[in-house]
């Protein structure tokens, strides 16, 4: 039987055969992400291949790919439960290294584009607090040349079933060589399960009333863990939002705020306040915020206008708001930042990216039939998918 690791062709008879993947590597680009804040290198594999063998002595490194569309905290939770692997296998510390697919490649299996651009989703798992490092325009079915030439050691995936469009299983090759491993898939959440909120809704008011999902102080917890507590030394700086619909302009935005400090505590608004209602629950929203690497700590809910009594709390040195796409929860609330103006602490950063949470809706609403379609057959194949 044929399995992840090769891709197939027929030959001039006819016949099936398989070929590994990549090609070989002065035909094969890769861009790899050396750590979590250096930019891009487009490099060849082989290059690639010679920087990735550089492992410590010791360490294990995982894999994982994935679509990552509109990531959020069940990806999040994925990723954290392959890179924490006392929690799986017992085999201490780890590098994880992320594969994502093209938006092409996407479409080819499951027939529908993402939400989300690829640009926009790698971007979104540069910024996750678990990931080592970004592998972009990954095939769905990775080789195990691949997966050798990186020294990875466990191949790891979701409980769930994860087949190509001809129903062969994607990690036969892998679970072959006993490098496949599964963790429990994070119930109440998926993408499946974001864009249906959004479909059936029938007023924006309504939107967070189809979340399904239960947040323990567990995981909340586990999310956090890895942080630290502010210092004496510590320029604490803060921010406020909704930061619904978690996606990498938000990233940027804490990026470009922790810059004008060392410490970044972010205010998550509740449920019930703004424009319009957030699509996500406030504790959906806070495990997200918490799963980005720039973010030291949260509160929530957070004051819609920042008062004195938190500044003092928190010796909070700086505030920072979004200058562009109209800030993390849409416009600002009237006189929300006034006491921090007063104090003359008030500041204002870019982001670079003009990208809203309304704008996402609105993507999913000019494409109704074609995700209502995708998500019917989604939820035939896994009646769980949107709970």
């Amino acid at each position: 039987a044929e399995s992840k690791g090769h891709h197939r062709k027929k030959n001039a008879m006819g016949q099936q055969q398989s070929t590994n993947f990549p090609p070989p590597a002065t035909d094969c680009v890769r861009r790899f992400l050396l750590t979590p804040d250096v930019a891009n290198i487009r490099l060849t594999s082989k290059a690639f291949n010679q920087l990735t063998h550089q492992k410590r002595p010791g360490i294990k490194r995982i894999w994982v790919d994935g679509c990552f569309d509109m990531m959020h905290f069940g990806h999040g939770n994925f990723i954290r439960q392959a890179r924490t692997l006392d929690e799986v296998i017992g085999l201490g510390e780890a590098e994880l290294y992320v594969g994502s697919h093209t938006d092409e490649e996407i479409v080819r299996v499951k027939g529908c584009a993402p939400v989300m651009k690829q640009a926009e989703r790698y971007a979104s798992l540069r910024a996750c607090k678990w990931v080592t490092a970004v592998i972009e325009d990954v095939p769905y079915s990775v080789g195990l040349d691949t997966l050798d030439a990186n020294q990875v050691d466990y191949v790891i995936h979701g409980d769930d079933v994860c087949v190509e469009p001809d129903g062969f299983d994607v990690y036969g090759a892998v679970k072959a060589r006993g490098m496949f491993r599964t963790v429990p898939r994070t119930k109440g959440i998926s993408t499946t399960d974001l864009v249906d909120r959004m479909l059936k809704t029938g007023t924006e008011a309504e939107l967070w009333q189809h979340a399904n999902s239960y947040i323990t102080n567990r995981k909340l917890a586990q999310f956090y863990a890895g942080n630290r507590g502010p210092t004496k030394d510590d320029k604490v700086v803060y921010v406020a939002g909704d930061f619904d619909l978690f996606h990498h302009g938000h990233a940027a935005f804490l990026r470009e705020a922790k810059k004008l400090g060392t410490y970044l505590l972010v205010g998550v608004w509740g449920d019930k306040y703004g424009p319009r209602h957030a699509v996500m629950t406030m504790q959906e929203r806070v495990l997200s915020v918490l799963s980005c690497k720039y973010t030291d700590d949260c509160i929530s809910p957070a004051p819609r206008k920042l008062t004195e009594d938190l500044i003092k709390q928190f010796d909070v040195q700086v505030v920072v708001w979004q200058g562009d796409s109209g800030g993390p929860g849409g416009p600002a609330p009237e006189g929300a930042f006034q006491v921090a103006k007063e104090k003359g602490i008030y500041h204002e950063v870019k982001s670079g990216v003009n990208l809203t949470g309304d704008d996402i809706i609105q993507r999913v609403k000019e494409n109704q039939l074609e995700y209502e379609k995708r998500n019917a057959a989604k939820i035939a194949k896994d009646p769980n998918a949107v709970r």
